[in-house]
């Protein structure tokens, strides 16, 4: 399959970014590949960002701006619009690593295989992506600025949006067990870092982490995540022994 037949969506989710949603826009449109669809969720932004977006509304083929529920929501808006083979979510404040990041990778792709890669923190330039297996799944999730989703996965089965900050891993965990995940060893893209996300304060998602590994990822995986969340806790409470009898 040749890469340049296929269409990739790029869809950007933002409010109230008027500070960074341009740079964001630019690296997407300066991009080599020539059959890119882009399209711009906004959440009904009142600072100025819909006064960005229309300066470049030649080069976005749908953008809107409404309020939503969240940032999956709009997720999911962007999905049902998107007509691309495949998909992929660059928000607000992070930008393609260079130009030719989509030619590279799309030469000849499976379509229905999962692509991801590595991306960069903006702030400490500090490289975050490397394999997946069942295994690091179960403890860490692949970054959403470095993976792309064959279309027909996503229209299947979406974002749930019941869970507000970590949709994605849920997703990602489902996925896994049902279609093929490919690394390339490359860098997708600037991930500005600093968002909720870091801190997995998603109550939801948390309820449910070990049963979604115990139903996607297999009971050894399951049991491997108990041993390994228990030697993080003992650490955590080594470490913080060693720093209080450190100050005394």
């Amino acid at each position: 399959m040749n890469g340049k037949n296929q269409k990739i969506s790029v869809i950007t989710v933002c409010y109230n970014a008027v500070d960074s949603i341009e740079e964001t826009i630019k690296s997407v449109i300066n991009q080599t590949y020539d059959n890119i669809e882009y399209i711009i969720i906004d959440g009904g932004s009142t600072d100025g960002t819909i006064d960005i977006i229309k300066r470049y509304s030649s080069h976005i083929n749908y953008w809107i701006s409404e309020r939503d529920n969240g940032i999956y929501d709009a997720m999911n808006k962007g999905i049902a619009i998107a007509s691309g083979s495949y998909m992929y979510f660059l928000n607000a404040g992070d930008t393609f690593y260079n130009e030719f990041v989509v030619d590279k990778l799309f030469k000849d792709k499976n379509s229905l295989c999962v692509v991801y890669g590595n991306v960069i923190r903006s702030n400490n330039r500090v490289i975050y992506g490397g394999k997946f297996s069942r295994f690091r799944l179960s403890y860490e999730n692949i970054c959403h600025q470095s993976i792309f989703y064959p279309a027909k996965v996503l229209k299947n089965f979406q974002f749930d949006t019941t869970f507000k900050i970590l949709s994605d891993w849920a997703l990602n965990m489902k996925l896994w067990k049902k279609y093929t995940f490919h690394f390339i060893d490359t860098i997708i893209a600037n991930y500005e870092g600093g968002g909720v996300s870091e801190f997995k304060m998603d109550p939801s998602f948390n309820r449910l982490h070990r049963y979604l590994i115990w139903k996607n990822l297999g009971i050894d995986v399951y049991i491997f995540n108990i041993g390994y969340s228990l030697i993080q806790k003992i650490k955590e409470v080594f470490i913080s022994q060693c720093g209080t009898n450190s100050i005394n």
